[in-house]
Order: C-alpha cells, then structure tokens, then sequence
C-alpha cells in the first residue's frame, strides 16, 4: 500500500496577509469566557511580549475541549478587544465559534471544472512554502505536456496564456490548485478519512492520497482536457435544479442529450449537443424552472466523448496507479474503490458517464462523516454537499477553502478554523512562522484546582465540578449550597423551613443539558424539596448516558454535608427527567444567571 508523502516546510512566512488565529477552548461556555478573560488579562499586562509568541503559545497550550472558538485577529489590540468581547459572553468580528463533542472525520471534496477565477490562490504562493513547494511540483510535471507554467498562468505574466483560453489551461491548473491546497489543510493537521472527487476533483483526490504520482495526475488533466480541446463548440452543459427523474422524463423522446451529473437531490447536469440543449434550456425557463447554462463549451460526461475514446486510452496508457490508505469514494462505480484500479480505462469512464456525486455522498454521510471540506479556490460543490445531507437528516457540517475576491490567508484560516471549531483536528502551532518563540501562560486558580483533581469545570456558580464517568458516558455535576454562602435562600422559606426553590432545580437541569448539547428537557419531575437546616447541603445531577432513543436520563439529588462520604450517607433523590440528545451548535443564548441580578 502507497502512503502519501506529507512536506515538511514550515507552514508560512508571515509575510503580506498576516492575521493571527488566537485559539480558546474550554469545557463549558463560562470556562469559555473565563479562559478568555485570563487571555485578555494576560496582553494587558504583559505588553512587552510579542503577539505572535503569544497566540503560538496559546495555540500549543490549547488541548480542543468541547466549547471552541477561535479570533483570527489582525493585531495586538485587534486581539485583546476580541478577548474581551468573548469574555463578556457576545461574538465579537472575525470570531468562528461553535461546540464539539466528539472528534470528527474530515472528507477532502474535490470539485470538477467551474471554481477557477483569475488570480485564484495567488496570496497563498507568497504566504506559503507548503502550498508553493506543492504548486511548483506540478509546474513540473506539466512541463512535460505543455510549453507554459502554471505560476505564470496565476500571475498573469506577459505572454503566458489564460483561463479563457479553454479547458486545456483550465484544467491542468486547476488540478494544480486543487492538490496543491489538500497538501496545506495536511499541513495543518487535517487528514482525510476518505476523498470524493467531481469529474476533474478524482484526479486530484487520486493525486492528494498518493494514488497517482504529481507526473500521473498532471498527464491525466493536461493531455484529457487537449482531448476534450478538440470537441469544443459541438456541444454544452446545462445545470438543472430538479431531481434526477423529473430530468429523465422531460429528456424522453428528445435526441442528442444525456444526464451528465445528478450532484444532489435536486441538482442534475444535462449534457449534449448544442442545439438540444438549448432548446431543453428554452423549453425550462419557459416552464419556470431556473435552469444556466454552465459555459465550458463541450459535453463532457456525454457520447461526445465516444469520439475521443481511442486517443484518452492511448495518453493515458502509460500510468500506473497504486492502492492507498485514504478510502477514495468514486462517482464512476458510486463508492469505495481500490485505488489501483485507476488506470486509462477508468478515466475514460470517468469522463464518459455520469457523475453520481450524489450517490457517493450519501454514502460518506450514512458513514457517519461529521466534516466535508471542498479542495478547491471557490466553493462551487456545498450547497449540493448541503442538500444531500439534509435529505439524510445528517448532521454534518460542510465548508470551503477559500472563496473569490477574498485574501486567501485568511479566508484559509477561516475555513480551518470552521473545521477546528465543528471537531476536527488541527494543529494550530503550524500556522506560525518558525521563529515564534514560546511564553508562559498561567492557569486560572479555580479551574487549575478543578483540572488537578482531575474534574472539569461546571462553568455555573451553584456547580463546582464536573465529570464524565467511566463505562457508560454518563456525566455527574457536583456543587455545594448553603444559606451562609447564598443568603438569597433565606428568602424562600415554606412552613418556616428554607426550602430550595423548585426553578434553581429546573436551572440546574438546563445548564447541564446547555454544556452536554442537548436539545431541551423533556420532562423533568420533583419528588421531594431540598430542605435546609444549619447545615449546607451537597448536590449532584446526574445525567445518564445516551439510550437507543437519543434522550439522557436525569436524576437530581442531595444529602447533608455534615454527613460525609466517610459516613457513608444516603444521598436523597429529588427529582427525575428526561432530556433530548442533540449535536452541539455553534454559540446560542446562555441559560439565565442564578440567582437573578438584585436577588
């Protein structure tokens, strides 16, 4: 079996676009906050100590606890005032925040023709060595095949040609792209658990895992799309917002056209000759349906490829393609394939028939995959990715890399940090120049006391410590209350006695439901009140595992602390519930603050 081979140069320069990613994660969202004061804090009163020493610091310190958010900030002050925007519980500018709770496998999504735009990517060649080490790797190889480079192509040097001359320069830079941004999301720390690829995208895919080498891929993109050169102007591609059958039926009887891509439920490609399409394209807008022509000039994936067929086995004859460890999901056979199997007859295939990105879609979400990331200098594949996910109930969260018109730095950054933020791995260290030096960060005094008996922090002010328990996955919530230490109980009395309100339960409830992402409470019943004496009085909510339904069982109880755990006490069971299982979500609305302002 293949392994891909990783670069090693340091990930950037920190020249030109910088903007500096500063990473905050906790276990709750008031350790959020806290974390977030002690940062800002920290800048304020160290101000001698460089900002970039300190977010890499900060990013190697940081260990992805379930609440994320990261600050892509643009300087010191930039940064110390998004510190203390999160710290006051709001979302400051340039903040992507969400929760997650388990790590997510991550699916590189490679798109076919239609992402390119005029200096796409060009930022990241200044800012890079990954992506530009990676870049001139296919510059190379496609010296073999063509007189031009695609560096000059990016920067529109003199003489060189451009991404209106036709799919013969579309392609192979394209594909050079495309590679070459998978090898700066691997910089990064984000590794595939499987790759799709969109016509033109498998051929990258094939080449980012290591299934093709650069000189295989770039012979697949160069010498396919010279192939294709030769059919322009006979046909086109029409890109049709309708399910597949609802196509198939309105192309019944009609000649000369044929289903080209079903990208998602309701996203279909029909391809053919030019004036069939056309009239197909007459005959929906007509009807109402918003159907485009998509301008690539040819009908690929079409029997215009039928013409072409003897010259694509004869180019690509001479490769040799190897098996590898990253499941590669086709959208010719719809599904896993062994890699070897990529040989001149498949991308005849490829090219010929349908794309059933679709297919293979739901197939990497039915698996479970949590992340995909389009490969690509535009995200053109994620509302299709979106669509198919939804039909499927999914829960999977699916972004770009980099977008049109935006600096590629930082709308990379942004993406990895949407990434990072819904549970995937990221190694944030790499997007630091090498020379950044290292500081010490101080640990919070109440929180470090709770990590060091190995708790976590309850992040309520009636909670002190939480954990996960063994076995089960089963969470337990401790605190302690006293009339001493919360007068406002005095305040609630019932036949003279001090009683535990019954909201301060149901409070209690939804916050450990808020911090395990869960959707609501169910129900949630009261037994017996939490009577107060002299005494103060030790609680514990309790909140079973996950059942078969998706709902986590409840149980609320207390004992005197004058009892002890050396006693051995009996704990007293005050209140049971039922509450839903859900995803975490990106930052929402905090439970209320006990006790209520003035009480």
């Amino acid at each position: 079996m293949a392994t891909p081979t990783l670069t090693t140069e340091h990930e950037h320069t920190g020249s030109g676009h910088d903007v500096v990613p500063l990473i905050v994660s906790a276990d709750s969202k008031a350790g959020l906050r806290s974390k977030a004061h002690r940062l800002a804090r920290y800048l304020a009163d160290h101000p001698d100590t460089p900002f970039e020493a300190f977010a890499r610091s900060v990013a190697a310190e940081d260990t992805g606890r379930a609440h994320r958010a990261v600050l892509l900030a643009a300087d010191r002050e930039d940064g110390r005032r998004g510190l203390d925007t999160l710290a006051a519980g709001q979302n400051p500018p340039d903040v992507v925040r969400g929760s997650a709770r388990r790590a997510e496998r991550v699916v590189f999504v490679f798109p076919g023709q239609g992402s390119q735009w005029p200096g796409m990517a060009l930022d990241l060649l200044d800012w890079s060595p990954v992506f530009a080490a990676e870049l001139a790797r296919c510059d190379a190889a496609l010296g073999r095949f063509a007189d031009w480079s695609i560096v000059d192509v990016l920067r529109g040097r003199s003489g060189a040609p451009t991404l209106d001359d036709g799919a013969d320069v579309v392609q192979p830079v394209l594909f050079a792209v495309m590679v070459a941004l998978a090898a700066l999301w691997r910089a990064h720390g984000v590794e595939p658990a499987a790759v799709v690829g969109h016509s033109l995208g498998e051929v990258a895919a094939a080449c980012a895992t290591g299934a093709l080498t650069h000189a295989d891929g770039m012979r697949v993109a160069a010498l396919w799309s010279s192939a294709q050169a030769t059919l322009s102007g006979r046909g086109d591609m029409i890109s049709v917002p309708l399910p597949v059958a609802e196509v198939r039926a309105r192309l019944t009887g009609r000649e000369g056209l044929d289903i080209g891509a079903v990208n998602g439920p309701s996203w279909v490609i029909v391809s053919g000759d030019s004036a069939a399409v056309a009239e197909l394209l007459a005959d929906l807008t007509a009807d109402g349906v918003r159907a485009r022509r998509i301008p690539v000039g040819l009908a690929a994936h079409s029997r215009h490829i039928d013409d072409i067929r003897d010259r694509l086995l004869a180019d690509l004859a001479p490769l040799a393609p190897v098996s590898t460890v990253v499941p590669f999901h086709s959208t010719v056979t719809e599904g896993p394939l062994d890699t070897a199997a990529l040989d001149a007859r498949y991308w005849f295939r490829n090219l010929r028939n349908p794309v059933r990105f679709d297919e293979a879609t739901r197939g990497l979400v039915e698996q479970g995959h949590g992340v995909f990331a389009e490969i690509s200098p535009h995200p053109v594949l994620t509302v299709a990715v979106q669509d198919t996910i939804d039909a499927l109930d999914g829960r999977a969260v699916v972004l770009g890399t980099i977008r049109r018109r935006e600096e590629g730095p930082r709308s990379f950054l942004g993406s990895l940090a949407a990434a990072y933020v819904s549970g995937a791995s990221v190694d944030w260290t790499a997007a630091f120049p090498g020379g950044a030096e290292s500081v010490a960060l101080p640990e919070s005094g109440s929180d470090a006391t709770v990590a060091a008996a190995g708790l976590l922090a309850a992040g309520h002010p009636l909670l002190g410590a939480a954990v996960e328990l063994a076995e089960d996955g089963g969470w337990l919530f401790t605190g302690r209350l006293s009339a001493a230490q919360h007068p406002w109980l005095a305040g609630h009395t019932v036949l003279g006695r001090t009683v535990l309100p019954s909201s301060v339960l149901v409070e209690l409830t939804l916050h450990a439901a808020s911090e395990l992402g869960c959707a609501r409470i169910e129900e949630l019943t009261q037994h017996l009140p939490v009577v107060f004496a002299e005494e103060a009085h030790c609680l514990q909510v309790r909140i079973g595992p996950v059942d078969d339904a998706g709902a986590r069982r409840i149980g609320v109880f207390a004992r005197p602390d004058s009892v002890g755990a050396a006693q051995g006490g009996p704990w007293t069971r005050h209140a049971t519930g039922i509450m839903a299982e859900t995803a975490g979500s990106a930052a929402g609305p905090e439970p209320g603050a006990w006790p209520p302002p003035g009480a």
